[in-house]
């Protein structure tokens, strides 16, 4: 199941996924924080940014992506 804020976030990830990528997105987009921040934090933080994938909106209607260059469908 996609980590959802009612009212405030939606995201999804897959390809090699990491499961706190979606709690910690959630947590941020739900305290206010924009789409394309979160997205680029997440991704600044993560050694194997490369393999992963993560989609989100946030409150604004606001959307991001990350698809690593060696994911996997």
């Amino acid at each position: 199941m996609p980590p959802l804020r009612g009212g405030r976030c939606a995201l999804a990830t897959q390809a090699f996924v990491r499961p706190i990528w979606g709690m910690h997105a959630a947590d941020w987009l739900a305290q206010g924080q924009s789409a394309s921040d979160v997205t680029a934090d997440l991704v600044a933080r993560e050694d194997g940014r490369v393999i992963r994938q993560i989609h989100m909106i946030d409150a604004s209607g606001a959307t991001a992506t990350h698809k690593g260059a060696n994911f996997v469908d």
